[in-house]
């Protein structure tokens, strides 16, 4: 089998390629194995929307999964909120890093507190792990609304306006045994009746 030459260089076309093209994939398989597996996290919070009157507190709950196979070590949180005026607080889980092995873990992840003065409507925020260089995260909704009344003051209107009836009905059952007194008075009397 004779193989091409190229002008010039007196050896077979592809010859000096191929020491090359078998370094390269050496090189590329040792690189391959040498490189841990990049971290697999799944992140799901359960349930990922909720509301909250003004001046409350909810916590989110989640499932962190570790796809990877390998211990996971998570090193830094991060929160992004809409509402400023929103207090957002970490639960003591991630407070320092914190290996994760493969499989899953549920827990409080962490709380919301919509100030007083928080304006009712639906925020939206993200919650984020991080890994070395990777980040992991979900994202959360938030319903603000305003406070119910307190059941005290409910009640308090409500025996007020019964006791303000009772009043009422009093007074015109007063009324009417004075007419009748004062007609019956007057009937014994001969004097008129006179008209209420």
């Amino acid at each position: 089998m004779h193989l091409p030459l190229r002008r010039g260089s007196g050896r077979p076309f592809g010859a000096a390629a191929a020491p090359l093209a078998v370094a390269l994939l050496c090189g590329a398989a040792c690189l391959s194995l040498a490189r841990p597996a990049a971290a697999q996290l799944l992140i799901t919070l359960n349930p990922n929307t909720q509301t909250l009157a003004q001046g409350q507190t909810v916590t989110f709950a989640g499932t962190i999964q570790n796809f990877s196979g390998a211990p996971v070590t998570v090193d830094g949180i991060n929160f992004s909120f809409a509402d400023p005026s929103a207090t957002l607080t970490a639960s003591s889980l991630f407070a320092t890093p914190r290996t994760l092995a493969a499989g899953s873990i549920t827990e409080n992840l962490f709380t919301v507190t919509a100030a007083a003065n928080t304006p009712v409507g639906t925020y939206d925020g993200t919650y984020t792990l991080f890994s070395g260089i990777n980040s992991f995260n979900d994202t959360f909704v938030l319903n603000v609304i305003v406070p119910a009344p307190p059941a005290a003051l409910v009640f308090g209107g409500t025996m007020g306006l019964v006791g303000l009836a009772q009043a009422g009905r009093s007074h015109l059952g007063r009324r009417r045994r004075k007419a009748i007194k004062d007609s019956d008075e007057g009937a014994e009397s001969g004097a008129p009746i006179a008209e209420a």
